[in-house]
């Protein structure tokens, strides 16, 4: 990894990442916009000079990254659209829900139908990932905003590691 300014190379494949957001311990995870892969990677050295970063992935495209910002929450959030259900526990009712915004430790769904959802009510979740392998993500959660049709909630079993949705919302 290098500085735009130290980068002599020309290659084939030359691509820009607007922003990265790096952690307490200044580690950031870089992902190539050509091939996906991801590789963490400590940001220290980079975000003292403010420099444009120039890197080169494995796949030969050369990505440079225009920031470097600070990452406030606990787990990073993705953006996405993802069909599901989820149980109402106090009504042993399956409804039908969209996934909107999902992170290692919660997630942001919208209802189909109006409920009768509260706060701290604690959910059965289901809904497939948009990975490729059709990963199903079964999880409970806790009810802990409500805005009319849109629900945010925690995952009530955030220490069970599961490999598979780390790695999709690594990859943007």
């Amino acid at each position: 990894m290098t500085t735009k300014a130290e980068s002599s190379e020309n290659t084939a494949k030359e691509m820009t990442v607007d922003k990265v957001y790096f952690n307490k311990k200044h580690e950031a995870i870089f992902t190539c916009p050509n091939c996906k892969l991801c590789r963490l990677v400590n940001v220290k050295k980079f975000k003292e000079n403010n420099d444009v970063i120039g890197v080169k992935c494995n796949c030969g495209c050369v990505y440079y990254i225009n920031e470097l910002l600070p990452e406030s929450r606990k787990f990073q959030r993705k953006k996405t659209n993802l069909p599901g259900t989820f149980l109402q526990t106090t009504t042993n009712m399956n409804h039908f829900m969209n996934v909107t915004d999902l992170s290692f430790s919660g997630i942001k769904f919208h209802t189909e139908k109006d409920h009768d959802l509260e706060i701290g009510e604690i959910v059965g979740l289901r809904f497939v990932l948009d990975d490729g392998d059709g990963t199903e993500v079964r999880r409970t959660a806790a009810v802990r905003r409500i805005n009319g049709r849109n629900i945010g909630a925690e995952f009530c079993d955030t220490q069970v590691f599961d490999m598979e949705l780390s790695y999709y919302l690594m990859v943007p």
